[in-house]
């Protein structure tokens, strides 16, 4: 048993480092060639489209429809279904896409005119939400503990897109070329997990059913409902700013926002790799269960800390050598922005319980209850406090959502995250 369970541990240590390396290429790519963007672009222009992109991230969430975590267990559990549960949700992700691909456009053209330059950049990055459908792919691989597959094929375009947008740079190209980056972005990704798919396939070739897609929307719904709260308090600060402050003032803050954010794909990577062994423990009884969930709240929590100490400590460093001059005043809002890490950290651990309880409920209260807390915040913050108002509102609306809401909905969870074994489960009671 000890032997299997050692290697179970390496198994999971194998995959989460590929799937760690890959993101952080990613992750270090987007920020480095974010940052030389926004030099190119400067803080206005690229505060356009930055609010752009903020607004198309509700139709992104909405087209994902939030499956992920919920294809991965169900995946993991029995393989052979995996052509079903592939080709249902490649399905629905493919039909939302090109919906709110549409409708994205038109509501711009409603809030602004047809005549304003948002349009256009609205329609040539929206183009992205119609490559996500393969997204799925990775969650295969993921499910099989086979990341490294994924990653290979996808590194060499990596590599392609940094080239395309070093030449767009280098050649001063107009925003509307770095805003059609956003779905040729998506297009060659999307390639790559194609590729790589066809050396490692599931056990059949994809077929639509509607049965198992309502199956995936009965269960989904309250994760779709959630991933749109989820955007509307990770995104409606830069929408907010864009209409109360302006572009400028917004190109300032969704400069640091990737600098803030680098550190989440340890946990999201980590989550990832974990969720197969997390699933495998529940089946094997309630007292496992936990103590793996304690253990993966005590990593988190200690990883969110040392990431919000390390990001205050190198914001006067990071945005002048990245950014340049112009973006000076971003330097403090990064060092306060840099706290919400910690309440991410521990909701990523949390979305293992959700998915594994099918939680789905819980989790759109608790992320409907950020959102709440974010547009109140920054209603009541930014015409008082202008930029760190947004920031002191994200730690906020995280705060909520992650942790404070779990004294009421989950306590069992809220005692976890605080490091807390909880006492023992009655007969009957969940988290």
């Amino acid at each position: 048993m000890a032997g299997a369970s050692l290697h179970a541990l390496r198994k999971v240590a194998a995959n989460g480092s590929w799937i760690l390396v890959d993101r952080l290429l990613r992750q270090g790519l987007t920020v480095l060639l974010g940052a030389w963007i926004a030099r190119r672009l400067g803080p206005a222009q690229y505060g356009d489209l930055a609010y752009v992109l903020a607004y198309l991230a509700f139709f992104q969430a909405a087209a994902a429809i939030g499956t992920d975590a919920l294809l991965l267990r169900d995946m993991a559990r029995d393989p052979a279904a995996a052509p079903q549960i592939l080709g249902a949700a490649a399905g629905l992700r493919l039909g939302l896409g090109l919906l709110g691909w549409a409708v994205a456009v038109l509501g711009m053209v409603l809030l602004h005119g047809l005549g304003n330059r948002a349009v256009l950049l609205t329609a040539l990055a929206g183009a992205m939400l119609v490559f996500q459908p393969l997204d799925v792919i990775d969650v295969w691989f993921q499910s099989q503990s086979q990341s490294w597959r994924g990653f290979a094929a996808r590194l060499v375009f990596y590599f392609v897109v940094a080239g395309i947008k070093v030449a767009l740079i280098l050649g001063q190209a107009p925003l509307a070329a770095f805003a059609a980056m956003a779905g040729g972005e998506a297009a060659c990704y999307a390639l790559g997990l194609a590729l790589a798919y066809r050396r490692y396939p599931a056990p059949g070739r994809w077929a639509w059913s509607v049965q198992r897609a309502r199956s995936i929307l009965h269960e989904t719904w309250p994760f779709l409902v959630g991933s749109l709260a989820l955007i509307t308090y990770l995104r409606i600060d830069q929408i907010m700013l864009e209409a109360l402050l302006g572009s400028t003032q917004l190109g300032l803050y969704a400069a640091m926002v990737p600098l803030s954010s680098a550190a989440q794909v340890v946990p999201l990577s980590l989550a990832a790799a974990l969720a197969p062994f997390i699933a495998r423990a529940k089946e094997r009884g309630q007292a496992e269960y936990e103590e793996a969930l304690l253990k993966v709240f005590r990593l988190f929590g200690a990883l969110g800390l040392g990431a919000s100490a390390t990001i205050a400590l190198l914001a006067p460093v990071i945005i002048p050598l990245l950014y340049g001059p112009a973006y000076q005043a971003a330097i403090p809002l990064l060092m306060v922005h840099g706290l919400t890490n910690f309440f991410i950290f521990q909701g990523v651990g949390q979305n293992l319980w959700i998915a594994n309880e099918s939680a789905g409920k819980i989790a759109l209260s608790k992320t409907v209850v950020g959102a709440i807390t974010c547009v109140l915040a920054n209603w009541l913050l930014l015409p008082r406090l202008g930029l760190m108002g947004a920031a002191l509102s994200a730690i906020a609306a995280q705060a909520m959502a992650t942790v404070l809401s779990n004294v009421v909905l989950a306590p069992r969870i809220a005692l976890m995250q605080l490091g807390l074994r909880p006492p023992a489960p009655q007969q009957g009671k969940g988290g």
